[in-house]
């Protein structure tokens, strides 16, 4: 069995935390306000840059824990376990405001939170599922070639799907916002750790590549002007998408870096309790209710403030925030383990299993792997 590396745990909190400080930035209404040139402009874009790459982390920390040399048995309960936690949240919070604001709950809220999968109320989410759909093909191609070729081919992704499509957007991955998108960066976290480029690389290195590619995307949203040229489309937002070049490479680094963290003692205990319920944060934050009306042009009116002053509110509102989350979740897990959800969610997956298997009377025992 694998030892638990609780650095990637650390960083899958971090990863939540960022969330919520770029949401800030964005539907809080810094981004698309601020005067270019001010104190604020500039704080705005270095914590944009910092934080923009949280998805990224995620779909990356999602290969690297992910993916084993090992044969397993494929599961998607916890897919399903994830669902459940999502309608909890949809339908507890609908809840809640139709008690604090009956005028704008309707009875359509309480269908999306009761389908947040078919009515695509988290975008994440369902690309995840088209994932671990194709997680077990993944793994099975990636266990049957070498380190080498492994690699090549995370560099053809790269190149084709990182490079190449901020350039001209020509695979049409919607800057990031897809199931292909989370396919390339599960590979890229796979490949980190079949190769065992974490333990490989010198810390040294990975900062110097972490800070190069912070400093170069921050410069571009302050000096890049437009430019067209055939069918490449450059302009100052260029880099600041999911599926940017520097982006991903200051994730990977951040991913290989964390990898290298060890903590002892009650630390341990500390982050292993929090680290699951990380994800939670982002189903919150993203929930209509709170993004229309707690995260919607929160800050709006701190555009004219000074700039440490508008990265001090932002800092203090995404702690408190994301500490709501956690404690909110504490109580969700507790309560989940009460009513014995994991179990359902198995035995949900038995069931989904054996109706495929009567509908596809071919189907056999094949050994389909995680």
């Amino acid at each position: 069995m694998e030892k638990r590396n609780f650095g990637i745990d650390i960083l899958r909190l971090t990863a939540a935390f960022m969330i919520v400080v770029l949401h800030c930035l964005t539907q809080g209404g810094l981004k698309d306000n601020v005067e270019d040139g001010t104190s604020t402009s500039y704080v705005v874009i270095a914590m944009l840059v910092l934080t923009y790459g949280a998805v990224d982390i995620f779909a990356l920390i999602s290969g690297y824990v992910s993916y084993s040399e090992k044969e397993k048995k494929y599961s998607f309960s916890n897919v399903i376990y994830l669902w459940f936690i999502t309608i909890f949240y949809g339908v507890f919070i609908t809840i809640m405001y139709h008690i604090s604001k009956p005028d704008v709950i309707t009875w359509k809220d309480y269908v999306k939170g009761l389908m947040p999968i078919t009515n695509n109320t988290y975008w994440y989410l369902n690309a995840y599922i088209g994932l671990v759909i194709f997680k077990p093909f993944i793994d099975k191609m990636l266990r049957s070639i070498t380190n080498g070729f492994a690699f090549s081919i995370a560099v053809v992704f790269l190149a084709a799907f990182s490079f190449y499509e901020t350039m001209t957007h020509s695979f049409s991955l919607n800057n990031g916002y897809s199931v292909l998108w989370l396919i390339v960066l599960y590979y890229i976290g796979a490949v980190i750790k079949k190769c065992e480029i974490d333990k490989k690389s010198k810390t040294s290195i990975c900062v110097i590549l972490l800070l190069l590619s912070y400093i170069i995307t921050v410069l571009s949203l302050i000096f890049m002007r437009d430019v067209g040229i055939i069918n490449i489309s450059i302009n100052k937002t260029v880099l600041l998408s999911y599926t940017s070049p520097t982006i991903v490479l200051f994730c990977s680094m951040l991913l290989i870096l964390f990898s290298k963290i060890r903590i002892k003692g009650v630390m341990k205990s500390i982050v292993e309790l929090l680290s699951p319920l990380a994800f939670t944060v982002y189903i919150i934050n993203c929930h209509d209710c709170i993004w229309e009306y707690v995260m919607k042009d929160l800050f709006l009116k701190s555009v004219v403030k000074d700039g440490l002053k508008v990265f001090g509110e932002i800092m203090i509102f995404s702690f408190c925030f994301f500490a709501i989350c956690i404690m909110l979740d504490m109580m969700r897990n507790y309560l989940f383990k009460s009513i014995n959800v994991k179990s359902l969610s198995v035995k949900l997956e038995g069931l989904i299993v054996r109706i495929v298997k009567k509908i596809g009377p071919k189907v056999t025992e094949t050994r389909i792997i995680d």
